[in-house]
């Protein structure tokens, strides 16, 4: 049962992600503003979710993570220092971390609750094929390998766990899709892969035209299919 509050927060999340994007459409520069509109979007989307089951719970501690990288990488474009930026990448890329750990714990609560058993059983064994778990796999190591020679060196590490953690999410919510109403968790799980993909495509090996609004559009589309199936379930 959705409270008026859950409600609310869901129309606070489409305004302030239509808001965000119109802003980078129309080509504002970066403002502690944006930052705030950008991050406030994800964390009203996160006070949709109802507090019951863990699923949920995970799903909005998830969300809650990711807002907060948000900020953190948009003020990255404001930093005075080059040192500052990196550090607020670093720190936006531990948010995001965070977030991607959450998911994939919510989508193993989902497996444990509706088929009493382990999602590591799951993920390991019968639900996904070979071929699936070797594709997500050459992917993560095939673009991480694209992205290598444009990384900073003491930035290697950082990156490399962090694609660790969402190849590892992917699987998880791969592993959860046949389950009901889980296929948009899924989908959002995808469409974050997506985004990173282009984000890490646009900063460390080429400029994409528009890659701001690519980033942010299958982001936000992203965030909204995992916490759609979050509020759908109910647990």
């Amino acid at each position: 049962m959705l409270s008026p509050l859950n409600r609310l927060m869901a129309r606070v999340f489409q305004a302030c992600a239509v808001a965000y994007l119109a802003c980078h459409a129309l080509g504002m520069s970066p403002t502690w503003l944006l930052a705030l509109l950008k991050g406030g979007a994800v964390a009203a989307l996160a006070f949709s979710v109802p507090l019951t089951g863990a699923y949920r719970r995970c799903t909005a501690a998830g969300l809650l993570a990711c807002s907060i990288g948000d900020v953190l990488l948009d003020l990255e474009e404001l930093a005075s220092t080059p040192e500052l930026t990196q550090q607020l990448f670093l720190g936006g890329l531990a948010c995001f971390l965070v977030g991607h750990v959450f998911y994939a714990r919510a989508f193993a609560a989902r497996v444990d609750r509706r088929l009493g058993t382990s999602l590591r059983r799951v993920v390991l064994e019968s639900a996904l094929s070979f071929g699936t778990k070797a594709a997500v796999a050459a992917y993560a190591t095939g673009f991480f390998a694209l992205i290598w020679p444009g990384l900073p060196r003491d930035m290697r590490p950082a990156v490399a766990v962090y694609a660790l953690v969402i190849a590892t999410m992917l699987l998880f919510a791969l592993a959860a899709c046949r389950l009901p109403l889980a296929r948009e968790a899924t989908l959002g799980a995808l469409a974050l892969v997506v985004s990173d993909s282009l984000l890490g495509y646009n900063r460390f090996v080429a400029p994409l035209p528009s890659a701001k609004l690519l980033v942010m559009v299958t982001y936000y589309f992203g965030q909204w299919g995992i916490a759609r199936s979050a509020v759908r379930t109910r647990g």
